[in-house]
């Protein structure tokens, strides 16, 4: 007996092969396709929200830095308001239920929450608030950074405390930033400036932190001659 786990296409190709001798339309071949797919897309949702009550078990909360008492952040990533007493409109209490927080997605792909305290709102980064309550930073790095590139993923295991240089060394190591530089770079093949002078030898001037840029000798020599007879002629009306 063959107990190998049958695919959705070899489902299909079977049903196929079986009603078409029995003469069924294209009608019921598509339904016969469409419920076999079905089936297989309820049973990928089955196992998914099994995945997520597995992790569900194994996720732990702490209170939220600055926060305590009010909102809760977990090792996957999720952030969650606790119920609480609350004043509202004409100074009566009322229950505030505890709640998941979903927070919005910007464009660049960080996610945010917006936690409020003592009547003031203030979004925060979700990677942040992870990293602030999970990962110990005895350097007092600045940055948090996405250790596989995801940004949506906050899980603890995939963020690191890193410094502005570190962070912009990982995206450069990943592909996700290429800054083009010597024979690559857009400007590699002018040779002259826009006034005719040529970049070469005494006349090409190099500037910048990595002597990168390209300046011509003999117009920066031309523009401060303008510039100080500007200064001798506003001497004269001065006078």
């Amino acid at each position: 007996m063959n107990n190998t786990p049958k695919t959705v296409e070899s489902l299909i190709n079977e049903a196929e092969t079986k009603w078409a001798s029995q003469g069924r339309t294209d009608e019921q071949k598509w339904a016969v396709r469409n419920f076999i797919t079905g089936s297989m897309q309820e049973a990928i949702t089955a196992l998914n929200e099994l995945r997520k009550a597995d992790m569900a078990k194994n996720e732990v909360w702490v209170p939220v830095s600055g926060y305590e008492g009010y909102y809760e952040v977990s090792n996957l990533g999720n952030v969650r308001s606790i119920a609480r007493m609350t004043v509202g409109r004409w100074e009566k209490l009322k229950t505030s239920p505890a709640k998941s927080l979903k927070g919005d997605t910007m464009k660049n792909g960080y996610k945010r929450v917006e936690l409020s305290k003592d009547g003031r709102r203030h979004k925060i980064f979700v990677h942040r608030l992870v990293a602030i309550a999970y990962i110990p930073n005895p350097s007092d790095k600045p940055c948090v950074n996405h250790i596989d590139n995801d940004r949506a993923n906050n899980q603890v295991g995939n963020l690191e405390w890193c410094t502005h240089q570190e962070n912009t060394d990982h995206a450069k190591a990943q592909g996700r930033i290429w800054r083009p530089s010597g024979k690559d770079h857009h400007s590699a093949h002018i040779t002259h400036c826009p006034k005719g002078h040529e970049y070469s030898g005494y006349n090409l001037v190099l500037t910048g932190a990595n002597k990168t840029n390209r300046n011509c000798r003999e117009c920066m020599r031309q523009s401060t001659k303008r510039y100080r007879a500007r200064l001798r002629a506003e001497e004269r009306l001065q006078k």
